[in-house]
C-alpha cells in the first residue's frame, strides 16, 4: 500500500483501547479473517487490475479476541510500507490510542483495534476468508513474536515483489495454522468474479499456505 499511514487509515482505529492494552490482554485469537482488497476501490476492473491481477491488492488480518460472544470489534493487523508516526494528532487531530508498531519507529508493521463492519468495507472489497482455528490457542502478543521470528518485517524490509503483505499473511496462516474449505470464503465483488476459481480470487503465497491444512 501507500509509503506512510494516511489520515483515512489512522480513523478506522478506534481510541478506547491502547495498544499496550492489546498487547498485555491475554484473551486468546479466536476466529481469523483475511480480507482481500483492491489497492483502488474505486476502480475494481482497472486496467492495472485486468493485467497484473493480484499484484495490486491488498491482504490483511483481522481477529475476534476471547469468548466473547456477538462482540462488533476485533484487531485489524497488517504490513506495508507504513512509515511509524511519532505524534499521531499530527494526522488526526486527535491521538489515536489503539494503534500500535511491533517495530516501534521503525514503522512497517502495525495492528490496532478496529469495528468489524469497517474492516469488511475498507479491506474486503474483493473477498473476505474464514479459515477455522482449530487448536492453536495464541494471544495477539504471542501471534506477533512467532511471526516476527523468520523474517523482519518493518518499513525498510518492505518489498513489493519479494516482502509484501501477502507474504505477511501467508506467514501469519502458517504460524497460526486453520483449517481452509473452499466454502469459508465470502466473495463481495460478485458481479466481476462470480464462477471464479480459488486461484483467481486468492493471492497465490495466501492459497498456497491455506491448502496445506484445508479440508475439502
Amino acid at each position: 500500500m501507500s509509503t506512510s499511514i494516511s489520515s483515512s487509515l489512522l480513523s478506522i482505529f478506534k481510541s478506547g483501547t491502547s495498544a499496550d492494552d492489546l498487547l498485555k490482554s491475554t484473551e486468546i485469537i479466536k476466529k481469523m479473517m483475511i480480507g482481500i482488497s483492491y489497492l483502488d476501490n474505486k476502480n475494481p476492473k482497472s486496467v492495472m487490475r485486468l493485467i497484473f491481477g493480484d499484484e495490486v491488492s491488498h491482504a490483511s488480518l483481522f481477529f475476534f479476541m476471547g469468548e466473547k460472544k456477538n462482540s462488533k470489534t476485533g484487531v485489524l493487523v497488517q504490513y506495508g510500507k507504513y512509515e511509524y508516526i511519532k505524534n499521531k494528532k499530527e494526522v488526526l487531530g486527535q491521538d489515536v490510542k489503539a494503534i500500535g508498531y511491533p517495530y516501534k519507529e521503525k514503522g512497517g508493521l502495525i495492528f490496532g483495534e478496529i469495528e468489524y463492519n469497517t474492516y469488511k468495507k475498507e479491506f474486503c472489497t474483493i473477498a473476505i476468508i474464514k479459515p477455522k482455528i482449530t487448536y492453536h490457542q495464541i494471544t495477539l502478543s504471542k501471534f506477533l513474536e512467532d511471526v516476527v521470528k523468520n523474517k523482519t518485517w518493518d518499513y525498510q524490509s518492505y518489498s513489493v515483489i519479494h516482502q509484501n503483505c501477502k507474504d505477511f499473511v501467508a506467514e501469519a496462516i502458517r504460524v497460526i495454522n486453520p483449517v481452509y474449505n473452499k466454502e469459508l470464503i465470502d466473495i463481495n465483488d460478485n458481479s466481476f468474479l462470480e464462477g471464479k476459481e480459488d486461484e483467481e480470487i486468492i493471492p497465490k503465497v495466501i492459497l498456497n499456505q491455506l491448502k496445506k491444512n484445508a479440508e475439502y
